[in-house]
């Protein structure tokens, strides 16, 4: 449901629906890997098979749920129609796009940020998580760089720096 949009139906608003129901999927994943691995969920054990004692020696970027959800959250933004990829067209806004915009990169982050080890340089994670925040700024100059007023745009550009 996230990764499809029919043409006839599918418009701004549309994807900024879908877009605050991934950060919503990331938030539940996060909140409850714990629980849902104590519980015995198979989704939240290594994808490899890889036995653990404990939860503290297993990486849940390992696990089928994460994966799933990383996928998930990597395909979203790729899978906007042609015509809506860019929410800045001749120095008009369109608001529910940008917010969509900016929640597609703050899923990534939000996702991938408790398991990013900064001393680690090759850690995906990291890449993941910079490349998410590079990619709000750049929208955040887009936005800048017009005469639109940021005041009118909904409250989760605001959270992400604007």
């Amino acid at each position: 449901m996230l990764v499809t949009h029919p043409k006839p139906q599918t418009d701004s608003f549309v994807l900024y629906i879908k877009a605050m129901t991934l950060l919503s999927h990331v938030k539940v994943f996060t909140v409850r890997y714990k629980g849902r691995y104590y519980a015995g969920d198979p989704t939240m054990y290594s994808a490899n098979g890889a036995t653990c004692n404990s939860l503290d020696e297993l990486d849940p970027r390992d696990t089928v749920a994460f994966q799933e959800i990383d996928h998930l959250v990597s395909s979203f933004k790729a899978s906007f129609p042609s015509h809506l990829r860019d929410p800045i067209h001749d120095e008009m806004v369109d608001p529910y796009l940008y917010s969509a915009c900016i929640a597609s990169h703050m899923a990534q982050i939000r996702l991938h940020e408790p398991f990013a080890d900064l001393k680690d340089v090759t850690c995906v994670s990291v890449n993941k998580v910079l490349t998410a925040a590079r990619s709000i700024m750049d929208l955040i100059y887009k936005i800048a760089s017009t005469s639109y007023d940021v005041s009118l745009l909904d409250f989760l550009p605001y959270v992400s720096g604007v």
